[in-house]
């Protein structure tokens, strides 16, 4: 694992849990640099993810957990950019939530927040 938090570098993760299939995961909290998460559960699918906390850039974030359709998901906290969330966790069809500002609604934020938390980030 690479972590960068205070830091304008890019950190690279790679996991790989139950498959083959390499993952990897950057983070950065406190820069203006875009981080690229990837992670893959339970099937071949590549899932990539990526982060931004306090800065400008949009995040992308995507997820695969029993389904073989990749998922993506895009954070922004802090900032203005758009904010787009793609889940698939039992079924094919991907899910795509959209909030603008930050501004987001109690169930799209507890889908969010729920689903970073558990996956321990």
């Amino acid at each position: 694992m690479i972590y960068n938090y205070y830091n304008t570098a890019d950190v690279t993760v790679i996991y790989n849990y139950y498959n083959t299939a390499d993952v990897t995961v950057i983070y950065n909290y406190y820069n203006t640099a875009d981080v690229t998460v990837i992670y893959n559960y339970y099937n071949t699918a590549d899932v990539t993810v990526i982060y931004n906390y306090y800065n400008t850039a949009d995040v992308t974030v995507m997820y695969n957990y029993y389904n073989t359709a990749d998922v993506t998901v895009i954070y922004n906290y802090y900032n203005t950019a758009d904010v787009t969330v793609i889940y698939n966790y039992y079924n094919t069809a991907d899910v795509t939530l959209k909030d603008l500002n930050g501004s987001r609604s109690d169930s799209t934020c507890g889908l969010g927040c729920t689903q970073v938390n558990s996956c321990g980030v």
